[in-house]
């Protein structure tokens, strides 16, 4: 007989399994996952699939901080985050990537996070802003742990204007 823990990290792994497919799945430009799949442009070739169906059939693993963000969801939602409101939030996962939509929401203003919140129930109804926040705050470790994705998109865009004492 499995213990409680055994239990629970297999029903988080296959949760993980799950919203990883969900996620590699979507039928947008395979582009939006850069930060969160390695080698995700070798899946953007001409063929008798789409790149996004070759994505989904080949279904590499996430990088190391898209991972952890995708894990940390799934240890605060569990089950829920597959169902309504809270799949909202792995829809944004799948629309705009992991990394991105973490980014995001750190970046939002205290109004916004308020309208996340409460408009559109997304978050944890008796938690509330606390889940919001410690969801925020493990954001903010695996940025912590991984600072080389952190605004990557915007540092690359940067990147020709900048001199070399800021590029390091």
């Amino acid at each position: 007989m499995e213990s409680p823990d055994n239990t629970e990290e297999a029903s988080i792994d296959g949760l993980y399994h799950r919203a990883r497919l969900v996620i590699l799945g979507y039928p947008g430009p395979i582009s939006r996952l850069r930060l969160d799949v390695v080698g995700v442009d070798s899946f953007n070739v001409e063929g008798p699939t789409t790149p996004s169906l070759a994505l989904l059939m080949a279904s590499p693993e996430l990088t190391p901080p898209a991972r952890e963000i995708l894990q940390l969801t799934l240890q605060m939602f569990g089950e829920q985050l597959f169902t309504r409101p809270s799949s909202q939030l792995l829809k944004r996962y799948a629309v705009d990537g992991l990394i991105a939509t973490a980014e995001t929401m750190l970046l939002m203003d205290h109004s916004a996070r308020l309208h996340a919140l409460y408009n559109d129930r997304i978050f944890h109804p008796v938690r509330g802003l606390v889940f919001y926040n410690e969801l925020l705050d493990g954001f903010n470790s695996v940025f912590a742990r991984h600072p080389q994705v952190v605004l990557a998109r915007a540092r690359r865009t940067l990147d020709p204007y900048s001199t070399p004492q800021e590029r390091s």
